[in-house]
């Protein structure tokens, strides 16, 4: 092979290499933590169903404002008697003055055919209750719109869970990629020292065992980190065949939930949790329900006006004469006056007004339930930030033990049960830093969530 061809050969691997490594980033759709949860706010289906009952209570609250507005119904009877209805009438009043005064005279009168068509309209021109209502459905769907909020917290704070889970998955592959690097190497000095009869068979049996190990480990945290992906795209609603990747690694994360300033001076304001604001507008709806319950003991008006044509004949042929067409019309008020419900409005007031008292009491031991979930998750955050910060030194030592005891093994000056011993120490250390890492992170979500930030 001549020096163009080798360097043609050269490029040509290059650029297939860059296609490759192009090519499965593309394949991937990279979200930031922020990203993720935006993704999550417009295609999780738990904030779509929320979303749906806001649109139901708003279509509810049309509905009662419809029933204050003008009624008009248009009807149209027609009636054809096969027989007609047969009246009785006293005999002395047709032709018979001395015929006894139970005696009657059978008659039939009207016409074969009837055709009615008639307009009627009403209007409430005041009604409390109807007045309560409108407010009540005002209400709910402000309630509704509280759920939104309240779903929109959950979500965050499970797709954040999820997203943590899938960097700590990742940080555990590292770590155990690297120790696997660590023992390919050891592996292989070790072996040459086997051929060269310095030390026995059994060190490398042992460090084929410990790299076996990690394979298994490797490809069990590799299974893991796919259902922890599985997981935060079940959070954010993500459905597309394209996979997703981590924008925001733990070295970003980190410093951000490391350096938290935790104030215990300041008044927390229940409020700003969406579950006390929920329990503020069940009591106002308790409220305007007691209202309602007695403004319908209360008396209401309507107007109403109807205008009908009647016609009469025998033969339908004769329906375009207007001689046999007769118009009424007439216009109206109704006052409804409640007078005795046998005592039923009363128990049904004494109802909510006992239901009223529980839900303040309810607040109460709510307001008291965040400030004892605030004050744990500030405990919970503190200690895994010191977990975190002494882990990240006893990782640093377990590793400087380590390898010690491996130069002080290769000049023949310590046993393979020395690295050994070392090496167990390392792997543990390791595992108790990546607890200590997501006990702080799962401790930074539920510290937001008690702070009513999400």
């Amino acid at each position: 092979m001549n020096k163009n061809t080798y360097i043609y050969a050269l490029i040509l691997i290059l650029m297939q290499h860059f296609c490759l490594a192009q090519s499965e980033k593309d394949s991937l759709r990279y979200f930031s933590l922020e990203e993720a949860k935006a993704y999550a706010l417009n295609n999780n289906i738990n904030i779509k169903i929320k979303k749906t009952d806001t649109q139901i209570a708003e279509q509810q609250m049309k509905e009662i404002r419809a029933t204050g507005l003008p009624q008009i119904n248009a009807n149209l009877d027609f009636n054809h008697f096969f027989q007609l209805p047969t009246n009785l009438v006293p005999a002395t009043q047709f032709g018979d003055p001395n015929a006894p005064e139970d005696q009657y005279i059978e008659l039939q009168f009207g016409t074969d055919n009837t055709v009615g068509f008639s307009l009627d309209a009403s209007q409430l021109v005041f009604s409390g209750s109807y007045l309560t209502a409108l407010e009540a459905a005002k209400e709910y769907a402000t309630l509704r719109n509280e759920e939104i909020t309240q779903s929109v917290e959950q979500v965050k704070f499970s797709v954040s869970q999820a997203y943590y889970g899938v960097l700590l998955n990742k940080a555990q592959i590292e770590i155990l990629e690297k120790n696997k690097s660590n023992v390919e190497k050891v592996l292989f000095e070790t072996t040459q020292l086997y051929k060269n009869g310095f030390i026995e068979l059994l060190d490398v049996d042992r460090l084929n065992l410990s790299l076996s190990n990690l394979n298994i480990q490797i490809g069990t945290s590799k299974r893991s980190l796919y259902m922890a992906k599985e997981a935060l795209k079940f959070q954010m609603g993500y459905t597309e065949k394209q996979d997703i990747g981590l924008s925001d690694g733990l070295e970003k994360i980190l410093p951000l939930i490391e350096n938290v300033i935790i104030d215990d001076s300041s008044k927390f304001n229940p409020r700003t949790k969406v579950e006390y604001r929920l329990l503020e507008k069940q009591e106002l709806l308790n409220e305007l329900d007691i209202k309602n319950v007695k403004w319908q003991g209360r008396p209401s008006l309507s107007a109403f006006a109807s205008y009908q044509q009647n016609w009469q004949q025998n033969s339908l042929s004769k329906i375009a004469d207007t001689n046999f067409w007769f118009p009424t019309f007439l216009v109206g008020l109704q006052l409804k006056v409640p007078i005795f419900s046998g005592f039923k409005g009363s128990a049904n007031i004494e109802q909510k007004k006992l239901k009223g008292i529980q839900l303040k009491y309810n607040k109460s031991i709510l307001e008291q339930s965040f400030n004892l979930e605030l004050n744990k998750t500030r405990v919970e955050y503190l200690s895994s930030l010191e977990q975190l910060k002494s882990q990240r030194e006893n990782i640093s030592l377990a590793e400087k033990i380590y390898n010690t005891s491996l130069i002080k093994y290769k000049e023949g000056l310590g046993s393979s049960l020395e690295v050994n011993a070392a090496e167990s120490e390392l792997y543990q250390t390791q595992g108790l830093f990546l607890q200590a890492l997501y006990n702080l992170l799962i401790a930074k979500t539920n510290l937001d969530k008690a702070n009513g930030v999400f």
